[in-house]
């Protein structure tokens, strides 16, 4: 009898390890079967990716760019998109959708320069400050890399009212960025914000009821960019004068 159930036994294990092979015989001829298919087809998920994407970047062909500025422009719509389609690949999370969302400098810049203009402006309507007379300071906190995207770009502009009047320094502790025309001021804010040159001009004066200020950008008193790397703060400095009634400058 215990030969009888030691037979029965083996029998069940032959029985199991005989499904267990046919599994990986099948799963072994699919597995075959897809590489086959990919090996025929000659892509690969990225290579399906690429092509989907250089699809898409075809439409672009028509925009009225530069032969230079419409290379970049796919460039960086390119790695957006493939950024993009990993962070959504499932599984995702949303706190991962969070964390890889790319940052549009472009976007960030735009808002700071308006809210900058403000602050300007605001400033000019103000009590002189004993500390500081005739002087507008603006502290704003900016991650390092927006800066250096900005920075990059001044220093790359074609606008030739910047590109002349540009001076740069930098240490280890801090960048700046200096200018000391007006025009080429207005230039930049322009660009910037999206605004006309006459609307930045607009912010750089202001009528109060004992008189007029207006900011002054020349060689001893010039329009600094100046940014903090430890604390990661950007200072703008800027001057004005103020004019009484009289047009009498009150002002050094």
């Amino acid at each position: 009898m215990a030969a009888k159930g030691q037979s029965n036994d083996l029998s069940t294990d032959a029985v199991r390890e005989a499904v267990l092979a046919d599994r990986d015989d099948l799963s072994s001829q699919e597995s075959e079967e897809i590489d086959e298919e990919e090996s025929v087809n000659g892509e690969s998920e990225e290579d399906v990716l690429s092509e989907k994407i250089e699809l898409c970047l075809q439409a672009f062909d028509s925009l009225d760019l530069r032969d230079v500025n419409l290379d970049m422009f796919k460039k960086c719509v390119r790695r957006q998109i493939e950024a993009s389609y990993r962070v959504f690949q499932s599984p995702t999370d949303q706190l991962k959708i969070l964390l890889n969302a790319p940052v549009n400098c472009g976007t960030v810049v735009y808002d700071e320069t308006r809210l900058w203009l403000d602050k300007i402006k605001l400033r000019l309507g103000g009590k002189v400050s004993i500390r500081r007379p005739y002087q507008c300071e603006i502290i704003q906190n900016l991650p390092k890399e927006i800066f250096l995207v900005f920075q990059s770009g001044v220093v790359c502009s074609r606008l030739q009212d910047v590109v002349d009047d540009i001076s740069l320094a930098e240490n280890n502790k801090c960048y700046a960025i200096s200018f000391t025309r007006l025009e080429a001021v207005v230039a930049l804010f322009s660009v910037l914000s999206g605004m006309s040159e006459g609307a930045v001009r607009s912010y750089f004066k202001r009528k109060v009821s004992n008189g007029r200020a207006k900011v002054i950008v020349n060689l001893e008193k010039d329009f600094v960019f100046l940014y903090k790397i430890k604390a990661g703060q950007l200072l703008i400095t800027s001057h004005y004068g103020f004019w009484n009634t009289f047009s009498f400058p009150l002002h050094s």
